[in-house]
């Protein structure tokens, strides 16, 4: 009867062994998911700001082809 008992007793602890190995795993995933996710959203956001800054540059050369100083307005 003993026997039996820690024997369940010993899977009973493997399972949960293994339980807390595979929820690790999947916090592990998630984190590296997360980084994932945060370098996408850093470089779209560089992405952006480079547009915008070209497209502020190419308004800036259309002002001054019209005389217009675009530091002046």
């Amino acid at each position: 009867q003993e026997e039996r008992l820690a024997k369940q007793e010993a899977e009973a602890i493997a399972q949960e062994e293994r339980l807390i190995a595979q929820e690790e795993r999947l916090a592990k995933q998630e984190a590296e998911a997360i980084a994932r996710q945060e370098r996408l959203i850093a470089q779209e956001e560089r992405r952006a700001k480079q547009e915008a800054e070209e497209k502020a540059q190419r308004l800036a050369q259309r002002l001054r082809k019209l005389g217009i100083n675009p530091d002046e307005v």
